[in-house]
């Protein structure tokens, strides 16, 4: 059976970029139109299903010329997953640095890190996300230890927010798993524009993560996700 897949037609593809907040509105580089084109045809095709003429074609380049700047397919896959996980990475790193160190509030700044850059690189985290699989065993082996760093921040969060007494979790993994995959989960339906603002959706996924860590009362939970403070960063 073919498997689902969220994005499927290029144009549309091109269109959703263009209201995308982050798309840089000058003329791409070579690299980066290569780049571009083959996350495009990932997310719509599959790794599987591009060929790496596909990618020429799209970038408007010759094959010569894409091997030239970007090498094989493989290597294309690689720059794609790597450039998500290290922008993810200091993504969630500055949001625990105006977190404060307080585990509600690095929990929710957390949250909110991850819904706001999924829905400015929507095409970066869905083709991270489902493509880790058509990686070789060298380059899985390099995109899961930034995997590993980013939910060992996670887990340091979760963790001392037991501890202390904030968070009642009787399965600490579980609970990180089952976040993590409700905030993933935004590469495949958010679309900007759409009934609710990216701010709004990183609000509410925050609170239902602190409801979820039983945190509190709903009242708290909000006060720490509406925080002035721990929104200026982030940019919303």
């Amino acid at each position: 059976m073919r498997a689902h897949r969220a994005y499927r037609s290029i144009d549309k593809l091109v269109a959703i970029d263009a209201l995308v907040e982050d798309t840089t509105p000058s003329e791409p580089d070579t690299e980066a139109r290569i780049r571009d084109a083959a996350l495009r045809l990932f997310a719509a095709r599959g790794y599987a299903a591009t060929g790496i003429r596909d990618v020429a074609r799209e970038a408007g380049v010759t094959t010569a010329a894409l091997y030239y700047y970007m090498g094989g397919k493989q290597d294309l896959l690689l720059v794609i997953m790597r450039h998500g996980m290290n922008g993810l990475l200091a993504a969630a790193r500055e949001a625990l640095v105006d977190a404060g160190g307080v585990p509600a509030e690095e929990l929710a700044s957390l949250v909110r890190a991850h819904v706001i850059f999924i829905g400015r690189n929507l095409l970066d985290c869905y083709v991270g996300d489902t493509e880790i699989r058509s990686l070789d065993a060298a380059n899985r082996k390099r995109i899961v230890k930034l995997r590993d760093q980013y939910d060992e921040l996670w887990a340091d969060v979760i963790s001392r927010g037991v501890a202390s007494g904030g968070f009642e979790i009787h399965d600490q993994k579980l609970f990180r798993l089952g976040v993590t995959q409700m905030v993933n989960g935004v590469a495949y339906w958010y679309r900007p524009g759409g009934e609710k603002t990216l701010a709004t959706i990183a609000d509410e996924f925050a609170e239902l993560a602190l409801a979820m860590a039983r945190y509190g009362h709903c009242s708290e939970a909000t006060a720490v996700v509406k925080a002035p403070a721990k929104r200026v960063r982030q940019g919303i």
